[in-house]
């Protein structure tokens, strides 16, 4: 086996050559300049160094960062505020971004003139070097920027890799950065997973610790333990302090080395996760679950799922928040328990059906996901109708996907909805109401009880129809009449009981003169929940994208 050893002029020559055959590939003529860039053949030197300085200590910087720092002709400094800058070369000029940072309003506007300003030096400048600290790619928002320009100008970067903070903190914390799903995360957008433990960077100030710990509270219970960790790695400045979340911005030392180790939650306190209750409605039925929902099935469920729905109603009735949160959990528990019995089948879980719910809004509405106009919401129904129809199966009818088990009266308003996206309208309000007219009197003459039946089928059908063309919610409607009644009657029976009256031995024209006074001390109800009116309920459109 033959070996050669090659002199330095040898392998800068092999080097150039390598670069110039790299340039000529990139598509135009380029010169070697100095082993450090390239020339175009305009003669715009275009090159950007990004180098990481560490977390703080001069030991922790990689020997290919060093060779960089020591040999630039320039250095650019994110912020001069780090331990690692008091170890550079005293002779290496520097300029340091921390200017921009005094005169910006947000720290999103500072990394946009950085990244601006690193790119447009690149046009004059044999290379820039700019230096950030720990690893460029980790927190460092600015490089994100000014890899995102230099693409867009085909200007080379390259990265220099150090060890982040993170090289730092783990071995303080002894985590494992896999094993237990460690989410590293920014402290202005602390957005989180509580059952899983956290390490959140960029705390600069005791303004922004007070933000995250009002954020995570919402979370996380005060006495939570968490870990503040300043300077890890930097020797004799290095702190860790343990506390309870709620003193976390209470006489702290925080500064830009400041980090904070929050660990997961346990399943019983991690309470505002979606994960926390498949989990629990899973252990609900499984092993040493509660032996009622284990034994429950979809059908079993059925009259369940329809009462905490009209439970739901009747809190949206209420106009009471509180109400109406708790109602809305008792529904979503028969959600997961649904995909969890669906689940155990191998049939879906939750997670699928979240992705067709959420696949099928972003299909159904291609004028927000999608590049189509629309004009107005009519305009919107009738593409909806249109995607609706290259879903369905070929001869399938358009009534096909009401679902029968509705309430006989709002199946009927279903129907008639999607009779009209082909032109079946309404009948005018006069003829329909010459048509009750006239069937009422014919089942007021009949004595045949499944005559009765059908024309009081007919009558009911019919005023649906003409609730349609009065633009007002016929269940709505009747909901209010029924719950007026129900106040009528419950007044009516506080009025006998104040009088000591017993109203099933009052004759008829006594009820009558006491239902009389009863309706007179009971206030009309509103004509929708909330004080909404009943006409700005979507009754006269489509039920909806489902």
């Amino acid at each position: 086996m033959n070996t050669a050893i090659l002199s330095r002029e040898g392998v800068q020559s092999i080097i150039k050559r390598i670069a110039c055959e790299y340039a000529a590939h990139c598509g135009g003529d380029a010169a070697w300049n100095h082993g450090k860039t390239y020339i175009s053949k305009k003669g715009n030197r275009m090159s950007i160094v990004i180098v990481g300085l560490g977390p703080g200590g001069w030991q922790q910087v990689t020997l290919e960062a060093k060779h960089i720092l020591e040999t630039a002709s320039k250095v650019y400094l994110r912020t001069a505020r780090h331990p690692t800058v008091s170890y550079l070369p005293k002779q290496l000029p520097i300029e340091s971004f921390d200017d921009v940072y005094e005169s910006s309003a947000t720290f999103a506007e500072v990394y946009d003139i950085i990244a601006q300003q690193i790119v447009q030096h690149a046009h004059s400048e044999d290379p820039v070097v700019y230096a950030v600290p720990g690893n460029p790619l980790v927190g460092e928002a600015t490089v994100a920027r000014i890899l995102a320009l230099s693409r867009a100008e085909s200007i080379p970067v390259r990265i220099v890799a150090g060890l982040s903070f993170v090289d730092s903190v783990l071995p303080l914390l002894g985590e494992d950065a896999l094993s237990p799903g460690l989410q590293i995360v920014d402290a202005e957008q602390p957005v989180l997973d509580p059952g899983r433990p956290a390490l959140i960077c960029q705390i600069f100030d005791a303004r922004i610790a007070s933000e995250l710990k009002l954020s995570l509270l919402e979370d996380y219970p005060p006495e939570h333990v968490v870990t503040l960790i300043t300077a890890a790695g930097v020797e004799g400045v290095q702190k860790v302090v343990h506390l309870p979340l709620f003193r976390l911005d209470r006489g702290q030392e925080i500064d830009y080395l400041t980090c904070l180790y929050v660990p997961a939650l346990p399943l019983e306190q991690n309470l505002r996760s979606f994960a926390t209750l498949e989990e629990i409605v899973a252990k609900l039925r499984g092993p040493g679950g509660c032996p009622w929902d284990k034994e429950q099935t979809h059908a079993t469920l059925k009259p369940h799922l329809i009462e905490e729905s009209y439970e739901v109603l009747d809190a949206l009735d209420s106009g009471d928040s509180d109400k109406l949160q708790e109602e809305l959990g008792d529904l979503l528990m028969q959600v997961f328990l649904h995909a969890q019995i669906a689940a155990e089948a191998d049939a879906f879980d939750i997670h699928d059906v979240v992705k067709g719910i959420a696949a099928k809004l972003i299909r159904r509405h291609p004028h927000v996901f999608g590049d189509v106009t629309v004009a107005d919401a009519a305009e919107v129904l009738v593409n909806w109708e249109a995607i609706k129809k290259t879903e369905r199966e070929e001869g399938q009818s358009m009534l096909a996907g009401v679902p029968k088990a509705m309430p006989a009266l709002a199946y009927g308003q279903a129907i008639l909805k999607r009779a009209a996206r082909v032109g079946l309208n309404v009948k005018r309000k006069d003829t329909l109401a010459r048509e009750i007219e006239r069937d009422l009197h014919v089942l007021l003459g009949t004595k045949e009880k499944d005559k009765q039946e059908r024309l009081l089928g007919k009558l009911l059908f019919d005023l649906g129809n003409l609730a349609r063309a009065l633009k007002v919610d016929p269940e709505e409607s009747l909901r209010l009449a029924n719950e007026q009644f129900r106040r009528q009657f419950a007044s009516m029976e506080r009025i006998s009981q104040e009088r000591g009256i017993e109203l099933r031995v009052l004759s008829a024209a006594e009820r009558a003169k006491l239902w009389q006074e009863a309706g007179a001390c009971v206030a009309p109800l509103e004509t929708g929940a909330g004080g909404q009116e009943v006409g700005d309920r979507r009754i006269e459109g489509d039920e909806g994208p489902s």
